[in-house]
């Protein structure tokens, strides 16, 4: 996918680290997301798909077209982690 910019034209990667993948979203879909923020989303599991070359976390762009179309625009309390309820002894 080409992006067309005053001044240049960037192909982006099929696969993009985690830097670049916030550059993305932010570039391609308006999402002004930073880096810190997507390796906290891909820790709470509310991030866009994720795969692995060996300790490397790699972003498809189709992964993050669908998260970015879709799972990004839901609701923030849908995003939130339950409380881990305690049980009376």
């Amino acid at each position: 996918m080409a992006i067309t910019t005053d001044t240049a034209v960037i192909e982006w990667p099929k696969r993009l680290r985690t830097d670049l993948a916030a550059q993305y979203l932010h570039e391609v879909h308006g999402i002004p997301i930073g880096s810190k923020t997507l390796r906290n989303k891909r820790c709470t599991g509310v991030g866009p798909r994720v795969r692995y070359f060996g300790s490397i976390p790699l972003y498809d762009r189709d992964d993050l077209d669908s998260w970015a179309e879709g799972d990004a625009l839901t609701d923030r309390s849908a995003n939130r982690r339950r409380p881990i309820q305690q049980h009376a002894a």
